[in-house]
């Protein structure tokens, strides 16, 4: 397979206003496109309380970003990272809910401060809306990928959240993909740039039989159906937003917040890690003919 290397190190937030409009899958995707072109990708579900990463790359990871900040151990995030079969690197969410209070926003800076290190790519799947922790990710990132789809619902609050971004300064950093954007819709295609006063980077084509699959079984379809309109619209999207160049074989390869001050709460201390990437009780399950 052909190497690609990207033109700068990157922090991306897959974000959007509501659930259910693809972040997560789009995450996937990207960077399974990009670590199958000896990009080295890293991925932070950052989604604390119902994240969904883990799942939709078929990983039952041991370790958590949970374990990461209770043991203060932001020196060796590698550790706590679990490797899917194609070199992406995951960071997980908690296994529970209410273990996300553990997470203060300013351990998220820390934990990506540390994680570019290691990484030419960051995908965040970020939590749906804004909270202390989204907003932090979207500070953080160099870009913020906001996920829609053509309903006119969507669509009004996909306007709200980039005006909101602009109010903070971040509007510069946004790009717009329209996801399942052949679904039928009063709103047509010449009319979402207008609507959200932003130019769609990308549409993305419904697949709404192999893609809820592909989430279920944990496979990307980028991996295993790469030639579908869907997996098409993903490599497109990838060169675009990382100006992708060819290049040689890599082989897998502090700012300003926007909160004035934060409360810190005391970490409970926890027995440290063997790494992820060969963690026990890490779980691949490959599924043929599945997807992400």
């Amino acid at each position: 397979m052909d190497g690609f290397t990207t033109s700068n190190r990157q922090v991306v937030a897959v974000c959007s206003p509501t659930g259910g409009l693809g972040r997560t899958i789009i995450t996937a995707n990207l960077a399974i496109f990009l670590a199958m072109r000896y990009t080295r990708v890293s991925v932070m579900d950052g989604d604390f309380q119902f994240g969904d990463l883990s799942m939709a790359f078929n990983l039952d990871p041991e370790l958590t970003i949970k374990e990461l900040v209770e043991n203060d151990d932001y020196r060796n995030v590698p550790k706590y990272l679990t490797s899917h079969m194609t070199g992406v690197n995951l960071l997980a969410a908690p296994k529970r809910p209410e273990f996300a209070d553990v997470i203060q926003p300013y351990m998220v800076s820390s934990v990506l401060k540390q994680l570019q290190n290691s990484s030419d790519v960051i995908l965040i799947d970020a939590p749906a809306g804004f909270n202390d922790h989204s907003l932090r990710i979207m500070e953080e990132a160099d870009m913020i990928l906001i996920v829609t789809n053509p309903g006119l619902a969507a669509l009004k609050s996909i306007r709200l959240m980039i005006e909101t971004l602009e109010t903070l300064g971040l509007k510069e950093k946004i790009q717009l993909v329209v996801n399942r954007s052949t679904l039928p819709s009063v709103i047509k295609k010449t009319e979402v740039a207008n609507l959200t006063k932003l130019e769609p980077v990308c549409y993305l084509l419904d697949d709404s039989k192999n893609v809820p699959y592909s989430m279920d079984v944990g496979i990307p379809l980028i991996r295993t159906k790469p030639d579908t309109e869907f997996s098409k619209g993903i490599e497109d999207m990838a060169k675009k937003l990382f100006m992708l160049e060819r290049g040689t074989k890599d082989r897998k390869l502090e700012k300003k917040g926007l909160f004035s001050s934060l409360k810190k709460d005391k970490q409970s201390g926890g027995k440290k890690h063997e790494s992820a990437g060969k963690a026990k009780g890490k779980k691949q399950r490959y599924v043929p003919g599945s997807q992400t």
